[in-house]
């Protein structure tokens, strides 16, 4: 397993909280993500009623603020009969405000989620593999690469779509590019990955990153990870980080370089 790297001196370093709000930068896209102005908590709720399109988190360790915001979303999801998702980090761990959710219902075990972070620049990475292409793609490309994205995760292509769409709504939150991979000597579409510009400073996310089943195991994945690390270091950013949701994940971006900061939850909440 990686080692964990909160001891860092560097105060460019980005916190786990960090992490986690790099995630939270999408822009309302009116009949699919409604973003939440709620005193306390931020995070979308889409018209869509598959749960993974619907995520939050508290902005808040003051209790009483937090009981509140949450119990407004799920007076909202409840009316609709839709279940959500809810990010926590250790801010609010250490607020005590984990009960809350218990209180509510929401499923456990929560999800762990390894937040991982790896400092970049263009001297530090590997050439690209000869032996794969990867491209930064063009909207020509997109019904094919969303709905790999898709099946990658095993949701519906919609859900896929709603996604993509989001992720490639720039904002001064956030832009995002989208890259294609291929193995060598084909030209069948075989990897998918999002790069997101974080504002204006010097961290991107590595936001989703899938290789078709028929062809993992060949090196795509790797290549289409320091691709996007080239691209973001040529650009001058500095911090890469991204969220591993499996142990699997978090050793093969240990093995790239990548340290996890720290931990955070994913609660899921189901009516």
């Amino acid at each position: 397993m990686p080692e964990d790297c909160t001891d860092r001196a560097d105060a460019t370093c980005p916190d786990v909280e960090e992490i986690m709000a790099s995630h939270f930068t999408l822009v309302s896209m009116p009949g699919e993500l409604d973003c939440l102005s709620i005193p306390g908590l931020d995070g979308w709720i889409s018209s869509n009623r598959h749960p993974v399109l619907s995520l939050v988190r508290w902005t808040t360790q003051d209790r009483a603020r937090a009981e509140d915001a949450l119990d407004q979303v799920l007076d909202m999801c409840r009316s609709r009969g839709q279940g959500f998702d809810m990010m926590t980090g250790p801010r609010c761990e250490a607020a005590g405000l984990l009960s809350l959710l218990r209180e509510r219902g929401f499923l456990e075990p929560p999800v762990r989620v390894a937040a991982m972070l790896r400092q970049i620049s263009a001297d530090t990475l590997p050439n690209a593999a000869p032996e794969h292409r990867v491209w930064n793609a063009t909207a020509e490309e997109d019904d094919r690469l969303w709905k790999l994205m898709a099946e990658g995760f095993d949701v519906p292509h919609e859900v896929g779509r709603i996604f993509h769409r989001a992720y490639m709504t720039s904002s001064d939150k956030q832009r995002t590019d989208i890259y294609g991979g291929a193995l060598e000597n084909s030209d069948h579409l075989a990897g998918v990955g999002y790069l997101s510009y974080i504002g204006d400073g010097p961290v991107v996310l590595l936001r989703v990153s899938v290789t078709d089943a028929s062809c993992r195991g060949q090196g795509l994945y790797h290549a289409m990870v320091y691709e996007r690390l080239r691209d973001a270091a040529a650009a001058g950013r500095s911090w890469a980080v991204v969220h591993a949701y499996s142990d699997s994940s978090e050793q093969v971006l240990g093995h790239m370089g990548f340290s996890r900061q720290g931990t955070f939850l994913l609660h899921r909440w189901r009516p």
